[in-house]
């Protein structure tokens, strides 16, 4: 990609801000000029100039097209971690690295870019997860190495076998489907995308929820009307155990 002075002018302002929403994603938008700011002063305290509000303010606004002088350009991707290439050409991504991590990866972009900001305790615990190196010097099977497609191979495991034997579940397009066959569950759950599958389980949690909670009404309701049958008070003991006559949860079709 070539260097061109009008592309940096004109799109400066933009790629900024896109800049500064993934950089400060967990700070509300309007707070995070002040706090980059912030950041910048005290990182940068020997910059005679420093940066102030009203600079910052007039890098956002398109018809003054005013933007940053080189040194400044280069200590903002110091501070926020970013190719300078991200500002003067036509690169879309903040880090080449990234887009090379995702290809090789075969992760989107966008998580890579979310997974690098994240505090290093929680990066350290996907490591843990995906690949456990506290061996990796030594000639033994690590024994963590496949933790995380074990705890996946859980969740899986668990969907397929302990959720109500009818799945209602919308696609990512809309499309809403109903499955009644566990084989159906299983390769669906193997073959779609990890969003799909992500509703498929949650839609699986709460029909199995209230699947749960609808057993629990029919032993306590059972079990109130023997009682009652012995000459307890039906009313106080619906009371006392918060069993209503009538169980108002939507229950699953196939009950």
């Amino acid at each position: 990609m070539e260097y061109n002075p009008n592309y940096f002018t004109e799109n400066f302002s933009d790629k900024f801000q896109k800049l500064l929403d993934s950089r400060y994603s967990s700070i509300k938008q309007k707070k995070r000029r002040g706090q980059f700011e912030k950041d910048f002063n005290n990182k940068f305290s020997d910059d005679p100039c420093g940066l102030c509000t009203s600079s910052i303010n007039q890098w956002f606004s398109p018809s003054l097209k005013r933007v940053p002088t080189f040194d400044k350009l280069l200590r903002i991707c110091s501070l926020l971690d970013c190719d300078i290439d991200y500002f003067l050409t036509e690169q879309d991504v903040f880090q080449k690295d990234a887009r090379s991590a995702s290809d090789y990866l075969g992760l989107s972009y966008d998580t890579v870019e979310r997974i690098s900001n994240y505090e290093d305790k929680i990066k350290g615990l996907i490591d843990v997860l995906v690949f456990d190196n506290h061996n990796n010097h030594s000639n033994e099977d690590m024994k963590n190495a496949d933790l995380f497609l074990d705890l996946l191979d859980s969740i899986h495991e668990y969907a397929v076998n302990y959720s109500t034997s009818s799945i209602k579940y919308k696609t990512a397009s809309g499309i809403e489907h109903e499955i009644t066959d566990k084989k159906q569950i299983d390769t669906l759950l193997r073959n779609n995308p990890i969003r799909e599958c992500g509703t498929i389980l949650n839609t699986a949690y709460v029909e199995y929820s209230e699947t749960r909670h609808y057993n629990e009404w029919l032993y306590m309701n059972d079990m109130i009307i023997n009682l009652s049958k012995k000459g307890e008070n039906e009313d106080e003991l619906r009371k006392k155990f918060h069993v209503p006559k009538q169980y108002n949860h939507s229950i699953p079709t196939h009950f």
